[in-house]
């Protein structure tokens, strides 16, 4: 059975650059947002949104990004303009200073684990 609080006590963050190896399990498409890594250059972290949600529009700012979608599919609306459909199997890339925001626009979650690396001091 899943136990949120087992993942994060063994969630890792450091102000170093680098952390230990490690082995984590994922969490179920009902736990909206788990950090799974953060050091002062890069983090990682799962996000599920549910049908007819969304995140919020933000910018990568001085990270640049990479999306990898394990369940369901949405939407990604990149810039403020462009749509891009997005579905499991896919990833996408995120330049450095892009505003975003994912939508969930099937009838089940939208799971996804983000990748995110310093590109500037």
């Amino acid at each position: 059975m899943f136990n949120i609080n087992s993942l994060l006590d063994h969630f890792i963050t450091t102000t170093e650059a680098f952390c230990p190896a490690f082995l984590k399990q994922l969490p179920p498409d009902s736990v909206h947002w788990i950090p799974l890594v953060e050091t002062n250059i890069f983090e990682s972290g799962c996000v599920a949104l549910q049908p007819g949600d969304s995140g919020s529009e933000h910018s990568s700012m001085s990270w640049q990004e990479m999306l990898v979608v394990l369940r369901g599919e949405g939407e990604i609306i990149i810039g403020g303009k462009e749509k891009l459909p997005i579905q499991a199997g896919e990833a996408v890339y995120i330049p450095r200073q892009t505003i975003h925001q994912l939508h969930c626009t099937g009838d089940s979650a939208l799971q996804y684990v983000y990748v995110a690396a310093k590109t500037e001091p």
